[in-house]
C-alpha cells in the first residue's frame, strides 16, 4: 500500500509485512541446495558432478550465490523490501514501513511499525533517522 508523504525529505512510503526468513531467498532455497550438492557428491559423483572442476564450480555457486543473496539486502532497500517483506493490504496488516528519501537526504529504510494500540491506526508510529 503506499502513503501519501507531506515532507520535504521523503520521496515515497510503502507498507509492507515481513516474511518468515525461511520463506526468503537466502533461507529455505539455499538451504535446500546444500543437502543436494553433498548427495550429489557422495553419492552420485560419477554421474552428474564427473570431475573436480565440476565439484569446485558447483560449490562456488552455490556459495557465491547463497552469499550474494543475503549481501543484496544489505546494499539496496528495494531488494529488500521485494525479498524480506511482501506488499500490506491495509494499514492494519502491515508491521513494517519502507521510506524512500529525496535524492542526497539520506539513505532508504525498512522499519518496523509501533502499534500502540492495535485496533486504532492513528497510534501507528515509527522512528527512522536518515544515514
Amino acid at each position: 500500500v503506499a502513503i501519501s508523504v507531506n515532507s520535504p525529505e521523503i520521496t515515497r512510503a510503502s507498507l509492507h509485512v515481513s516474511r518468515p526468513w525461511k520463506t526468503r531467498i537466502y533461507g529455505f532455497p539455499f538451504l535446500s541446495l546444500h543437502p543436494v550438492l553433498t548427495y550429489a557428491y557422495y553419492i552420485k559423483y560419477d554421474e552428474w558432478l564427473v570431475s573436480k572442476e565440476w565439484t569446485f564450480l558447483a560449490c562456488v555457486s552455490l556459495g557465491v550465490g547463497h552469499a550474494l543473496s543475503l549481501l543484496i539486502t544489505k546494499w539496496s532497500t528495494g531488494a529488500r523490501a521485494f525479498i524480506t517483506t511482501r506488499t500490506a493490504s491495509s494499514i492494519e496488516e502491515a508491521d513494517c514501513i519502507r521510506i524512500v528519501p529525496n535524492l542526497h537526504c539520506g539513505s532508504g529504510d525498512i522499519v518496523e511499525l509501533d502499534k500502540r494500540d492495535p485496533t486504532d491506526p492513528s497510534t501507528y508510529t515509527f522512528n527512522d533517522v536518515f544515514a
